[in-house]
């Protein structure tokens, strides 16, 4: 290749990874809108709140009685104990005689035909004794209409084998051991700069 080949590429390089610095403004159009920009302009629209709400749950745990969920969300360590794990927990009831015992429990609360078809819980652990404790409890029908609600103090209970909590249990070992991984490169990080 020639120097004049050389030259033009070489310039063609520096533009090309110049690309990404180059910013251009959209122009309004007629109307006085300005258009949106490309990384808002795909074929899907935007979700609604439901939607967004049902993605943040992740299924964990499937028993006979129900299938729990972790609200992805909510995950986070005590401030004041960092010892202690807060996640909320969704159960959505699939046993017919325990829907039916929560339909009879709470007839006066439930509109029309509605029945008690789930519950979100939230749930605390103490990770290093591995105990855990419901501090609140919301029931809610096919609708997602609050049915019930109830809170309490923590009272704290070894955790049981083979069930619900044991399984976020260990998820939450998993987010602790992440948290004190991220937490030091972010503090290595900010170090730094």
């Amino acid at each position: 290749m020639n120097s004049k080949a050389w030259a033009s590429l070489s310039l063609m390089v520096f533009l090309f990874l110049l690309c990404p610095f180059i910013t251009v403004d959209a122009e309004e159009s007629p109307s006085g809108e300005k258009p949106a920009p490309i990384y808002e302009m795909n074929g899907r629209e935007k979700p609604t709140l439901a939607e967004e709400y049902a993605m943040q749950w992740q299924d964990i745990f499937i028993s006979d009685l129900a299938v729990y969920s972790l609200n992805v969300k909510t995950g986070r360590v005590n401030p004041e104990d960092s010892n202690e794990l807060i996640m909320n927990v969704r159960a959505i009831y699939k046993d017919r005689d325990l829907l039916e015992k929560l339909k009879k429990q709470y007839a006066s609360k439930l509109e029309g035909k509605s029945i008690p078809m789930a519950n979100e819980m939230e749930l605390h652990f103490h990770m290093k004794e591995a105990q855990y404790a419901i501090t609140h409890v919301a029931i809610y029908d096919q609708q997602h209409r609050l049915v019930s609600e109830g809170r309490q103090d923590a009272v704290y209970k070894k955790i049981p084998a083979n069930s619900f909590v044991q399984a976020m249990y260990r998820l939450g070992e998993r987010f602790m051991e992440y948290q004190k991984t991220f937490g030091k490169k972010t503090e290595k990080l900010g170090n730094r700069q």
